[in-house]
């Protein structure tokens, strides 16, 4: 019996406080006590059980806006990176074009350049690598044979799958280093990589500086006053033609300083073909 209790057997008896009508008499207020205390503590009450599911029911509504917020945050993060990394592809594989086309030559024995409207190949001027100017003992295996020219293109890599689909990958950049081989195979005397996968579209234009128009192709020994690239990244639907490619492209006009200035009295555009 706890210190509660002895306190009322003193106050509920008259004399001695071992008497047995006594005892009962302070036992009684007691054991009411310890019932209603084990009552309370064996159920809750139905306030409480609604205020406990309201409570969880706006903690999970918190936790679950929270969330969504957050994911919207980063889907949109997301989707600004991949136009980022897009904008900077689209500016290295520009600008890569843009310097090559400007260090073309019209060599007459071997090409010029050679386009059409969904790929060209043409002719560059580099300094050889690193590699030709290296000291090299006798015991050393040889330095692969190297020019000064190089032939140079763009294409879009595709093939065709098991099924019969055409699979495009992507805008391809082709090199060959020695331009005097008797035989060239892709993989060997012709390196193919990879250059932007996220171009599936390429659309070609040449500026003819004789004619004063823009042409669809290019074939002849010298060099075109300008060209006009345009990248996609989506591929070309079938059946349809690279004027009427449906989804955006951004695009570039190039100037060639190799090409030939356009004749007296000819059309000259100002900042294509050698104008003013």
């Amino acid at each position: 019996m706890n210190g509660n209790c002895g306190l009322r057997i003193v106050d509920c008896g008259i004399g001695s406080a071992i008497h047995g009508s006594r005892l009962r008499c302070a036992e009684a207020p007691c054991a009411r006590r310890v019932l209603r205390i084990a009552s309370r503590a064996r159920a809750f009450t139905l306030i409480e059980i609604v205020l406990a599911i309201g409570i969880s029911i706006a903690l999970a509504a918190a936790v679950l806006g929270f969330y969504q917020q957050v994911s919207a945050v980063r889907a949109d993060f997301d989707g600004q990176l991949r136009e980022v990394q897009v904008a900077a592809a689209h500016r290295a594989v520009m600008d890569r074009m843009t310097e090559e086309l400007r260090s073309a030559v019209a060599y007459p024995s071997v090409m010029g350049l050679h386009g059409g409207q969904t790929e060209l190949r043409w002719v560059v001027a580099a300094v050889p690598g690193p590699a030709a100017w290296a000291v090299r003992k006798i015991t050393d295996e040889p330095v692969p044979p190297e020019q000064d020219l190089r032939m140079v293109g763009f294409r879009i890599r595709q093939y065709e799958n098991d099924a019969g689909d055409w699979i495009v990958e992507g805008l391809e950049r082709l090199e060959q280093r020695l331009l005097t081989a008797r035989v060239t195979e892709e993989g060997e005397q012709i390196r193919s990589t990879l250059m932007a996968p996220q171009f599936k579209f390429l659309a070609l234009r040449y500026w003819d500086a004789g004619g004063g128009q823009w042409v669809t192709s290019w074939s002849s020994g010298g060099l075109p006053a300008a060209v006009e690239i345009s990248l996609g990244r989506e591929p070309l639907p079938e059946n349809t033609v690279p004027e009427e490619y449906p989804y955006p492209t951004v695009r570039r006009v190039v100037c060639v300083p190799g090409a030939s200035r356009a004749p007296q009295g000819g059309t000259v555009i100002r900042g294509l073909g050698g104008g003013r």
